[in-house]
């Protein structure tokens, strides 16, 4: 019980889904529990002038194929997300999505206008918006982040993709369950420090303790959404 990875579980989930193993990491490893969630955003750049979505949808279908969308990665949870929320505007086929290596990267292509819109996570965006650099339009979530509350969430105007980025411990499978209430118990406490919540805060995320049970749970029900669409990702190649 004393073995512990600090992840990403959409990240572990990806590495199943995307191809990189045939193993289902995420069912193989304990999650012992949630910390903290990042979170997705739909962003522009000072250039475009956009403000809103509205905006937004109204340009790419007057100028079908001028929009680049950055993306973090390409065969990851964070695609999948990207390509949800764009057919959800109803703009996924008006537009050209480009993959980057890096969250840095992609948020400096969106700074330099080389894309038009950006999904990247709050924790890449966080300085770029603060300097009024990146324009935030949309967050993918059930609910507002508590880094920029003033962006709405895809929850609230009707989009079903609500898919997080949490950020969690595992330990290896077969740990007893006294191994992870000690566990659990320590890190919640760490949790519940007003001084540890406002850095995560500082850094574009927000604590947000989760046991594991529960945690895995979201994440199951986020893995059927999102198969789907790793599946047509596979065939597009």
């Amino acid at each position: 019980g004393y073995t512990i990875l600090a992840h990403n579980p959409m990240d572990v989930v990806s590495y199943t889904l995307g191809g990189t193993t045939e193993q289902e990491l995420y069912k193989e490893l304990e999650l012992i529990c949630g910390v903290a969630d990042d979170f997705n955003f739909l962003t522009t750049n000072k250039e475009t002038g956009w403000t809103s979505l509205e905006e937004v949808v109204e340009y790419a279908k007057a100028n079908p194929g001028k929009i680049k969308v950055g993306n973090t990665g390409s065969m990851n949870c964070n695609m999948a997300d990207c390509i949800r929320v764009l057919e959800s505007l109803g703009i996924k086929d008006l537009v050209t999505i480009v993959p980057y290596n890096s969250g840095a990267d992609n948020k400096v292509a969106n700074m330099g206008n080389h894309t038009q819109l950006s999904i990247n996570t709050g924790a890449d965006i966080t300085s770029a918006v603060a300097s009024g650099d990146q324009v935030p339009l949309l967050v993918i979530s059930d609910r507002r982040s508590k880094s920029l509350p003033d962006v709405p969430c895809t929850k609230e105007l009707g989009y079903d993709v609500v898919t997080t980025k949490p950020r969690g411990f595992y330990g290896p499978k077969g740990m007893s369950p006294e191994q992870i209430t000690i566990l659990q118990d320590a890190i919640k406490a760490a949790c519940e420090n007003e001084a540890f919540q406002q850095k995560i805060l500082d850094l574009g995320l927000e604590v947000n303790y989760v046991p594991g049970a529960e945690l895995q749970t979201k994440i199951d029900g986020w893995v059927e959404d999102i198969k789907p669409v790793f599946e047509i990702m596979k065939e597009q190649g």
